[in-house]
């Protein structure tokens, strides 16, 4: 049962991105401090409930965990230095993307939605099939 639900959210994903119109940063409003904040929280939330996330960061802290366990200071040092480094990495990601799409004209924009809706689609699909 999951499988469907979760072919149909792609199949609708990959029929909505390629005709949303690309909306221009002039057109935006600017984003109040409770938006952005609502933003962060729900990113942090979706994050850590994401069953890949979890196993990850497990495998992290099992992996860096030294033999006789974690001292309370070595933990935090430890939860503080993978958090920084999440930080760091997001930040790399979010700000060459933003750079690069201003790069990109509208047409090519397009377009790559276009070719991410049609991965959404072979993806949807091949999960029904895989729930049959």
């Amino acid at each position: 049962p999951h499988h469907l639900a979760v072919s149909l959210f792609l199949i609708y994903l990959a029929l909505k991105t390629p005709w949303r119109r690309p909306v221009e940063n002039a057109a935006l409003p600017a984003p109040s401090a409770v938006s952005t904040l609502r933003a962060f929280w729900g990113s942090l939330l979706l994050t850590l409930t994401n069953p890949p996330t979890i196993i990850m960061f497990a495998a992290i802290f099992a992996a860096l965990a030294p033999k006789g366990g974690f001292e309370p200071m070595t933990a935090a040092a430890t939860v503080s230095g993978v958090t920084l480094g999440s930080l760091l990495w997001w930040v790399f990601i979010v700000g060459g993307v933003t750079l690069f799409r201003h790069a990109l004209g509208r047409r090519v924009r397009l377009w790559i939605d276009r070719l991410a809706g049609s991965f959404l689609m072979f993806f949807g699909v091949a999960e029904i099939r895989r729930g049959l």
